[in-house]
């Protein structure tokens, strides 16, 4: 670490790297953002900028894993919503997930080719330690509709691999007849929701 840089402008620089990295990747994406583009936003060199992070990949991952947590959280204080009955809570949690690449900035490039790119140019324990929080996410819903007296007909790494499967649909919806991709994405969910909610 640099001799130049206190503690307080580490956590500063750290923080601008997250704010303007999304920022960035919202806009461009990740393939077509640079390390460069980065450093340049927030001011500081190419060196500086591998103190904090191997690639623009892991920092993107980092990104990434904040908003997950975040809206992993708000799924899970959604799950006590005890006026609307629980199969379409549960649609609408997932319809929520799903409609996140279209309407936050952050999602708007990140396509199968994005994250195909970015799985490339991690190291495979970051790809396993991604794995392993959709488990441990999964598991955490499962156990909080139990809470509520709803059970889930499945184990969490089945489960975290259902909903995997729904957004690998989603993230190909080009692939599919525009006309029809809506109703057919319904009729997933509702074939999704009728085996995990019997």
């Amino acid at each position: 670490m640099p001799k130049g840089f206190s503690d307080h402008e580490r956590e500063r620089i750290h923080a601008q790297l997250l704010v303007k990295g999304q920022m960035l990747f919202g806009t461009f994406g990740l393939k077509k953002t640079s390390v460069e583009n980065i450093t340049n936003a927030v001011g500081i060199s190419k060196g500086a900028f591998y103190i904090f992070y191997q690639s623009k990949e892991e920092l993107f991952l980092n990104i990434l894993e904040q908003f997950e947590a975040d809206f992993q959280q708000s799924i899970l204080r959604e799950v006590t919503q005890q006026n609307v009955h629980p199969k379409q809570r549960f649609r609408q949690m997932l319809q929520k997930a799903l409609e996140l690449r279209k309407t936050n900035l952050f999602f708007s490039h990140f396509g199968q080719e994005e994250y195909e790119a970015l799985v490339r140019k991690l190291p495979e324990e970051k790809i396993q330690q991604m794995l392993q929080n959709d488990e441990i996410f999964a598991d955490k819903l499962i156990a909080a509709w139990k809470n509520e007296g709803i059970m889930i007909n499945s184990e969490p790494k089945l489960f975290a691999n259902i909903l995997r499967a729904l957004f690998v649909i989603n993230f190909h919806e080009t692939d599919f007849d525009q006309d029809v991709f809506p109703e057919m994405l319904e009729w997933f969910l509702d074939l999704t929701l009728d085996r995990l909610m019997s």
